[in-house]
């Protein structure tokens, strides 16, 4: 799949101005519209990184297919939530989203990430919240495994390198019906029962090229591994055609309002009392914020971007946050790093962004999807109870 007429791959072209020269060289580098001889020479010496990354990704990926490499399997059941390119698919939020439908239906469930480029990593696996209460901050948790064991406080929320080793302690310990792997579709060593893959609906595959020469972490081909397709940020009711015979749905996002940062309350966008604003974040696609918060009426004076998962320092964030006397809004992502940086008096002017993913059509197959997974749950549990009644226990 090709991105969409002339639509630039990973655009940017907002206040970039915190960002790296290296960053936004390489946002030129994978835009598709640059074309200068400079650019074009980049993309020579990277080709053969490219060439060899793909072949790499592509054979190891076979070798789990053809039982070479080994997929350990765990005794509740697995559903892995990712994506063939690198972030700004919109995972977590279709995490989220799958997580509250599953607990809604009466399932305990488990949340697995690796939680990327938390600063505290000298445990293996931290335990984020158990499903009652937060257990960490965002050091040990990273930034979006804490905003899920936030929005969802049923949840159990685990982090680690290895997932096989964070998927058993979990369920020694709390025993879920499923554990849902954020951003698992690469981690092939545990094996899963689903695999819900995303796509941006703008650019799918990005600029089609692997790594470092575009942002394909995997080969086009891993979408026939997929047992539900969705595609992500849509804001039409076009979806490209798709070459596989796998069921696909389409998701949107809505903002539900916003939150002071000194405060749990939300204000409903209709309410927010601010038309202009500055906004700052540090995600995959800040663009798609800046539309977001352009639907709801707010003019930006100014975005400051920082790279995805940006780890603030407080002088950074206490900056930005006195910088103007225009309130600063943020994504719920930057939330949780924001809150212990700034003080009481500067959380007053600073609004987290409330959102939420959720599935415009097929609403169906959505369902069916839910329920596939619950008869899953339901096999694997009987298997489970099986066995104890076996051993006489």
């Amino acid at each position: 799949m090709k991105a969409r007429g002339n639509k630039r791959i990973w655009p940017n072209d907002l206040d970039a101005g915190e960002v790296s020269p290296l960053h936004r060289l390489y946002s030129r580098v994978i835009d598709v519209e640059q074309k200068s001889l400079g650019i074009q020479a980049i993309r020579w010496g990277l080709r053969p990184i490219s060439y060899l990354y793909g072949a790499i990704i592509s054979a190891r990926r076979r070798a789990y297919h053809q039982g070479l490499f080994r997929s350990e399997r765990v005794s509740c059941c697995v559903v892995s939530i990712g994506n063939l390119t690198v972030g700004g698919t919109g995972k977590t939020p279709i995490t989220l989203a799958l997580a509250r439908e599953l607990i809604k239906r009466g399932f305990r469930i488990a949340v697995i990430s690796r939680g990327y480029k938390r600063t505290h990593v000298s445990e293996k696996i931290s335990i984020v919240s158990d499903g009652k209460r937060i257990l960490t901050d965002v050091a040990h948790a990273g930034d979006e495994p804490l905003m899920i064991a936030r929005q969802e406080p049923r949840a159990i929320v685990a982090v680690g390198a290895n997932r096989v080793q964070v998927a058993r302690l979990i369920i020694r310990k709390y025993t879920p019906d499923a554990i849902l792997l954020d951003d698992g579709f690469s981690h092939l060593a545990i094996a899963r029962d689903f695999d819900l893959l995303l796509l941006h609906a703008d650019a799918p595959t990005g600029n089609g090229q692997f790594l470092p020469l575009g942002p394909l972490r995997e080969a086009q081909s891993a979408l026939s591994d997929a047992d539900l397709i969705c595609f992500t940020r849509c804001r039409s009711s076009q979806i490209e055609p798709m070459s596989f015979h796998i069921p696909t749905i389409r998701s949107g996002y809505r903002v539900i309002g916003f939150r002071r940062l000194d405060s749990t309350d939300i204000t409903p966008v209709h309410r927010f009392p601010h038309k202009k604003a500055t906004a700052a974040s540090g995600i995959a696609n800040p663009n798609d914020f800046a539309r977001i918060l352009k639907s709801c009426g707010i003019q930006l004076n100014r975005h400051h971007i920082f790279p995805d998962h940006h780890p603030y320092f407080k002088a950074e964030a206490r900056r930005i946050a006195t910088s103007s006397r225009l309130p600063v809004i943020v994504t719920e992502k930057d939330a949780v790093k924001w809150e212990s940086l700034i003080n009481q008096e500067q959380k007053k002017s600073v609004w987290a962004t409330v959102m939420e993913s959720y599935i415009m059509e097929p609403v169906q197959e959505w369902e069916r999807f839910l329920d596939r997974i619950g008869e899953k749950i339901r096999e694997k549990k009987s298997v489970i109870s099986g066995k104890f009644q076996d051993h006489g226990v």
